[in-house]
């Protein structure tokens, strides 16, 4: 979508980088090319394997075709993406305490009592359940970010210059 001016919206930016590899993630979102599937599976978690002498050239060639698609797609891809997989400092702090509950309840298990483990493991369900918020937050913050990157000029221009069968002229507006 960036290179059309628009923004992977959808849970693209969410569900992608925790899915696969950060870097495969990253130029499947940024660059915004058709990546055929065999490739992508071969690619492992690695977006690209290149004999060191070819490496600069490599980053320096990633580094153009993330250039040449709409900066404000870019940026706003790249931030939904980093906070889909990074969280703040409450969110941390919640999924440190859930694996402490885990630990606890989990310890606490007596192998003889199926009661014990019904009650352990209906608890675990619940701690899990409430760590989904984390991802819920994420789709909203992507919302968020998607509905801003949708009223930009570039937004018009991308898809409008491939109608037009031309290079995009991007304003960051």
């Amino acid at each position: 979508e960036p290179k059309r001016g628009l923004f992977a919206g959808g849970g693209t930016t969410v569900r992608l980088p925790r899915q696969i590899a950060w870097p495969l993630a990253m130029e499947f979102l940024l660059c915004a090319d058709l990546i055929p599937a065999e490739r992508a599976y071969k690619m492992g978690l690695l977006n690209a394997v290149v004999p060191r002498e070819e490496l600069m050239a490599t980053a320096r060639s990633f580094a153009q075709r993330i250039i040449a698609n709409a900066p404000l797609a870019v940026q706003a891809t790249k931030q939904s993406a980093l906070q889909g997989l990074y969280h703040d400092e409450d969110e941390i702090k919640r999924l440190r305490q859930a694996v402490k509950e885990l630990k606890t309840v989990l310890e606490g298990i007596d192998s003889d009592n199926s009661l014990s483990s019904k009650e352990a493991v209906s608890t675990a369900i619940e701690i899990l359940g409430n760590l989904s918020l984390e991802l819920r937050t994420a789709f909203e913050k992507e919302s968020k970010i998607s509905s801003w990157i949708f009223q930009t000029e570039d937004a018009k221009e991308g898809p409008k210059a491939f109608a037009e069968k031309r290079p995009p002229v991007w304003k960051s507006k």
